[in-house]
C-alpha cells in the first residue's frame, strides 16, 4: 500500500518571491534607519544649537561621537559645554574628544573667547568639574575620529593607501580601539568593538562644522581604509562665488575663516574624490543672519527644552547683532546640519570642478572653475527685458538694486575667469612663478556646492525641529 508524502513541494517561483520580499523588507530597513554622524565641531556658538538640531532628529540621524577642534573656542571650555549638554539632555554615553592639531591660522581670540558664555549658563551646569572628570578621553579627537570610523577590525598595520597628492602612512598598531557610544568608553576610548558600537558596515557621515583638519588627518593618515568608511564628508565651510571672510594681515579676503584656519586641510579632503563632499559655502549662509527677531520666536516654544537652550544659546550673539550692524552673525553650521536632516531644504548644485588654494596670499581660497549658474543665467538672458532708458521716480531703488546685482554677476565671472586662466597657465607650464602656483593648489576635483536656502524655510524648520 502506498502512501502520500506529508512533505509539501515548495515552487522555485514561491521560493523566488518570497526572497524577493525579504530583501525589499531588509532595504526598507535600512533606509528608514538614522544615519550614523560623527560631529566634528570647533566650538563656536552655533555649534551649540548645531547639536541641539542633531540630537533632537533621533529618527534622522544617530550621533556615534563627537570631536572638538581648538579654533573658533578655547578647546577646554568648548569640551566642558559640549559634554555638559550632552549630560543635561540625556546623551552622556556619546564620547568627546578634544584633537591635538594645531591652527596654522588662529582665530581672532575675540571669538574664540566667546564659548564661555555658553557654558556658563545655569541651565546646562548641574555637574561640577569633578563630575565632568571621568568624561574626558585622553585619546586625541582625530584620533577618535579615525577609531569611529575604521574600529578594531579594520587590519591594523596594513598598508593603507594614499590619496592623489597625500601621503598616507599605516596605521599604528598601539593605538587603542574605539569603543561603542551605546555601551560606553573607558578613559582612553577603547572598547573593543567596531568604533561605532555596532557590527553592521553602514558607512558614517561626518558633520564638520570647523576647518577640516582632523578629516584630512584621517584620510592622509588611514588613508583608503578610512575614506571607505566614510559616506559623505558635510563641512561648512569655503567661499565659491562670493568674498570670503577673512580679515588677516597679508591675505586678500577671498578665503572664508574654516578653511584658512588650516589650508593644507582642505587641500588635503580636495584630494580625496572618493569621499563625497558637500560644502556649505559662505554662499548658502549669507542668507540666513540670526537676528533678534528670530530668537524672539524661540520665546513662544518657552515650554520645550531644546528650544529653550537653542534660543539661550543663540541669544548670546544679540550684542554681536548690535555692535557689528555690517557685519552679521549667521547660522553657519546650524544650516550645515539642517541641510543634513532635511535635504530638500538646500539648494544644491552638483558635480562643480573646483580646486582650494593651500598657500601664498588666498590661502583657503575654494575656487570654482566656473561662473554661478545664476551668473551665467542671467547673463545669457540680457539682464532682464529691453525697454526705454528713463526710469520712473518710484523705480529708482529697484534700478539701484539691479545695478548692483550686475556688479555681482560681473564679479562672479571675472573670478571664474581668473581661475581659468590661472589653471591654464600651471598645465601650460608658461609664465613666471607657475611652479609656486602649481605648489599653492590642491588636485581639482568635483564636489556637491549648497547654493541657496529660504531663510524663513530654514528658520521654521529649526524652530519645529527644536520643538521638544
Amino acid at each position: 500500500m502506498f502512501r502520500m508524502s506529508s512533505r509539501r513541494v515548495v515552487s522555485p517561483g514561491f521560493l523566488a518571491l518570497s526572497c524577493l520580499m525579504l530583501c525589499q523588507t531588509i532595504s526598507s530597513a535600512s533606509a528608514s534607519r538614522p544615519r550614523k554622524v560623527i560631529f566634528d565641531h570647533d566650538g563656536g556658538i552655533d555649534d551649540y544649537v548645531t547639536l541641539l538640531l542633531l540630537l533632537a532628529s533621533p529618527e534622522a540621524v544617530r550621533v556615534v561621537g563627537i570631536t572638538i577642534l581648538d579654533a573658533d573656542c578655547r578647546a577646554a571650555v568648548a569640551w566642558n559645554t559640549t559634554l555638559k549638554l550632552l549630560h543635561t539632555l540625556g546623551h552622556g554615553a556619546i564620547p568627546v574628544a578634544v584633537s591635538s592639531l594645531p591652527a596654522v591660522n588662529p582665530f581672532p581670540d575675540p571669538w574664540r573667547n566667546s564659548v564661555l558664555s555658553v557654558d556658563v549658563m545655569p541651565l546646562i551646569n548641574d555637574l561640577t568639574q569633578e563630575d565632568l572628570e571621568p568624561l574626558r578621553l585622553s585619546t586625541p579627537g582625530e584620533e577618535l575620529m579615525a577609531q569611529l570610523l575604521l574600529g578594531s577590525g579594520s587590519g591594523s598595520g596594513a598598508n593603507s593607501g594614499t590619496s592623489s597628492g597625500s601621503n598616507a602612512t599605516t596605521r599604528n598598531n598601539d593605538r587603542g580601539n574605539a569603543g561603542s557610544a551605546a555601551g560606553g568608553y573607558d578613559k582612553d576610548g577603547r572598547d573593543g568593538d567596531r568604533g561605532d558600537g555596532d557590527d553592521d558596515d553602514e558607512r558614517i557621515t561626518i558633520v564638520a562644522t570647523g576647518p577640516l583638519s582632523n578629516v584630512a588627518f584621517v584620510l592622509k593618515k588611514y588613508g583608503r581604509a578610512a575614506a571607505a568608511r566614510i559616506r559623505e564628508v558635510w563641512w561648512m565651510g569655503g567661499a565659491m562665488w562670493v568674498g570670503g571672510n577673512v580679515d588677516f594681515p597679508g591675505h586678500d579676503g577671498s578665503a572664508e575663516w574654516n578653511a584658512f584656519w588650516d589650508p593644507a586641510a582642505v587641500g588635503e579632503v580636495w584630494g580625496w574624490a572618493e569621499v563625497p563632499l558637500i560644502v556649505v559655502p559662505l554662499d548658502a549662509t549669507n542668507a540666513v543672519p540670526v537676528t533678534p527677531d528670530l530668537i524672539y520666536r524661540f520665546g513662544r516654544q518657552a515650554r520645550h527644552r531644546y528650544s529653550v537652550l537653542a534660543g539661550t544659546v543663540w541669544s548670546r550673539v544679540v550684542t554681536w547683532v548690535y555692535d557689528r550692524p555690517h557685519e552679521p552673525y549667521y547660522a553657519w553650521d546650524t544650516l550645515t546640519a539642517a541641510c543634513v536632516l532635511q535635504p530638500d531644504l538646500c539648494e544644491k548644485l552638483y558635480d562643480v570642478e573646483s580646486y582650494a588654494v593651500v598657500g601664498g596670499a588666498s590661502q583657503g581660497r575654494t575656487v570654482p572653475l566656473a561662473p554661478s549658474p545664476d551668473a551665467v543665467a542671467r547673463t545669457a538672458g540680457g539682464g532682464g527685458d529691453k525697454g526705454s532708458c528713463a526710469v520712473a521716480p518710484d523705480a529708482e531703488a529697484e534700478q539701484k538694486e539691479k545695478e548692483k546685482v550686475e556688479k555681482e554677476e560681473e564679479v562672479e565671472l571675472q573670478r571664474a575667469e581668473e581661475a581659468r586662466m590661472l589653471e591654464e597657465l600651471v598645465e601650460a607650464g608658461e609664465g613666471e612663478g607657475q611652479e609656486t602656483r602649481r605648489q599653492h593648489q590642491s588636485a581639482r576635483r568635483r564636489v556637491t556646492v549648497v547654493k541657496h536656502v529660504d531663510a524663513e524655510a530654514f528658520y521654521t524648520f529649526v524652530l519645529d525641529t527644536l520643538r521638544l
